[in-house]
């Protein structure tokens, strides 16, 4: 379990919107869906620059709050292996509770912080989008597409 894993969970109902989103905010990740909302598992893990992807993603959604769930090492030395971190309109906000987040969440996101399972071997039905398979042009179309279904 040394690893480090961030996982940014959204309230986004697509994986397509999450990966789209990234690609404009310039975060590299790869977005899946699950039954609460789409998850981006973060390129980088390490505990400043997932922090600061967290904030470029939550600046876009705007109102819309996104949780990181991280695990490995943090700069406070309070905090434990796995930390969760609520972020709103660009800013973090209050720590939470990682067990009650973990406790909520897909079996699969439970797995990928707890170690049962590496970024590498995620299983073949998990249908992920990485924000770097899509131009700009190709995100900007794909979130268009999602403000029109509603």
């Amino acid at each position: 379990m040394s690893a480090q894993v961030a996982l940014l969970i959204t309230p986004i109902a697509s994986q397509r919107a999450l990966a789209a989103l990234g690609r404009l905010a310039e975060v590299p990740g790869l977005a899946f869906a699950t039954e609460h909302g789409a998850v981006m598992i973060l390129d980088d893990a390490e505990f400043s620059a997932a922090h600061t992807s967290a904030q470029r993603i939550s600046q876009v959604l705007k109102k819309v709050d996104a949780i990181l769930l991280r695990r490995g090492p943090s700069e406070d030395p309070a905090d434990s292996d796995v930390q969760a971190t609520r972020f709103s309109n660009g800013e973090p906000g209050a720590k939470l509770a990682p067990g009650l987040i973990i406790s909520g969440l897909d079996p699969l996101c439970e797995k990928l912080i707890v170690g049962g399972v590496s970024t590498e071997e995620l299983p073949d039905e998990v249908a992920g989008v990485h924000s770097s398979s899509l131009s700009r042009f190709a995100a900007m179309r794909a979130l268009a597409a999602g403000r029109k279904k509603k």
